[in-house]
C-alpha cells in the first residue's frame, strides 16, 4: 500500500520521499500565537469586569432590601410614640386642642 505523505511538508528526490523534519523554533505562527493570545486576553479581562460589575449590582441590591427598605421596630414604636404626643389634645384653658410643637419639645426637654 502507499506511505502517507504531505504534500506541502515533503520533496520527492526520484522514488524516495523525504520528509522535512520538524523545527520546534519555527512552528510557531506568531500572528496567529498573537491573535489568540489577544483574544483570550480579552474575553478573561472583560469577563472579570462583567462578574465584577454584576456582583456590584446584587451588592448593592442586596444591601437596599436588607439595610434601607427595612424599618426597625425600635423607629416604628419611637414615631409611634411622637405621633401619640403630638397629636394628642389637652384642655390648656379653652377648650381641648392641639398642643403646639414647640409645647411638646419643651415637655420633650423635661424629660431627658
Amino acid at each position: 500500500m502507499g506511505s502517507h505523505t504531505s504534500p506541502s511538508a515533503s520533496h520527492q528526490n526520484g522514488d524516495e520521499i523525504q520528509v522535512e523534519p520538524i523545527d520546534p523554533l519555527h512552528d510557531i505562527d506568531g500572528t496567529k500565537t498573537l491573535v489568540w493570545v489577544s483574544v483570550f486576553v480579552i474575553l478573561v479581562f472583560g469577563g472579570v469586569w462583567l462578574l465584577g460589575g454584576s456582583f456590584g449590582y446584587f451588592l448593592d441590591q442586596e444591601q437596599k432590601e436588607k439595610v434601607w427598605d427595612r424599618e426597625p421596630t425600635e423607629l416604628k414604636a419611637l414615631r409611634a410614640q411622637e405621633d401619640d404626643q403630638l397629636h394628642k389634645q389637652e384642655d390648656l384653658g379653652g377648650g381641648k386642642q392641639r398642643i403646639s410643637i414647640e409645647e411638646a419639645m419643651r415637655r420633650l426637654a423635661e424629660q431627658k
